[in-house]
């Protein structure tokens, strides 16, 4: 009887130990992702840091041929009148 409760307590261990690896087990796979997440997520932010970056020197230098085209047709209107004259 002494020999069936003992075994009865140590399946019982085993099942726990069991249980308590496999916790262990999974709280170590969400580790893992929560940093994949966490990595991912900063890499999207680089880039799209590095887009915004890359959209306002375009939307500069947009302004800045936007510019320099009315110069251009001030000039060219100008040119026009003086040679009518």
């Amino acid at each position: 009887m002494i020999n069936v409760k003992l075994e009865v307590k140590l399946v019982v261990k085993e099942k726990r130990l069991s249980a308590d690896k496999t916790v262990m087990a999974l709280e170590e796979v969400l580790a893992r992702l929560e940093k994949n997440i966490q990595s991912k997520q900063e890499i999207i932010k680089a880039k799209y840091s590095k887009n915004a970056e890359f959209i306002a020197q375009l939307e500069k230098e947009n302004s800045s041929l936007t510019h320099e085209l009315e110069v251009e047709k001030i000039t060219l209107r100008s040119l026009r009148h003086a040679l009518r004259d």
